[in-house]
């Protein structure tokens, strides 16, 4: 059932070609995890949110791209990305539960817990996202990109560091 929530999800490859994974997910054969640093391009890709819209990157806009494995210490990183998307216009969050267990239900009741931030949300049962874009390794289980969908910073919920991120993502207090 969950990957059926999941719904299409395709990441364009960013060398080589491309493979077709179990999931439908479209990968390059390669790894992004080098790739991942500020200034570089993000993987591309599309995701079905929860509620039922298109999540891509890039989307013109800036991004924060949240990896939440549904644990109590991501709720308060949750709180806090809540907080910045409050304070800052002309920014989309998508919240990507990493979990390969979470379901629709678990990730809402999360999202309460967490005071319900106006997050779009997706399910990752495969790791597909979570895998491409390295999620929790030292730390980066967050990714802000700008319009274009190059990273202006990837690490852990540090409030000071991403506001400086999202005003070079171009997102507007």
């Amino acid at each position: 059932m969950p990957a059926a929530l999941l719904g299409t999800l395709a990441i364009t490859g960013l060398n080589g070609p491309a493979d077709t994974s179990s999931t439908g997910a479209t990968l390059d054969d390669e790894s992004a995890s080098g790739r991942l640093e500020v200034g570089n391009e993000a993987p591309a890709f599309d995701v079905d949110t929860l509620s039922g819209d298109t999540f891509q990157v890039p989307s013109g806009q800036p991004a924060i791209l949240t990896f939440v494995d549904l644990c109590p210490t991501c709720i308060d990183d949750t709180r806090k990305i809540g907080e910045l998307q409050e304070r800052f216009e002309g920014l989309d969050v998508l919240a990507i539960a990493s979990d390969p267990l979470a379901d629709r239900a678990r990730l809402e009741e999360f999202m309460r817990q967490a005071g319900s931030p106006a997050f779009e949300l997706a399910l990752d049962p495969e790791s597909t996202l979570t895998q491409r874009f390295d999620a929790f390794s030292m730390g980066a289980s967050v990714t802000i990109v700008d319009g274009s969908g190059r990273i202006t910073d990837r690490g852990p919920v540090e409030v000071e560091s991403m506001s400086a991120a999202l005003i070079e993502a171009g997102a507007r207090k």
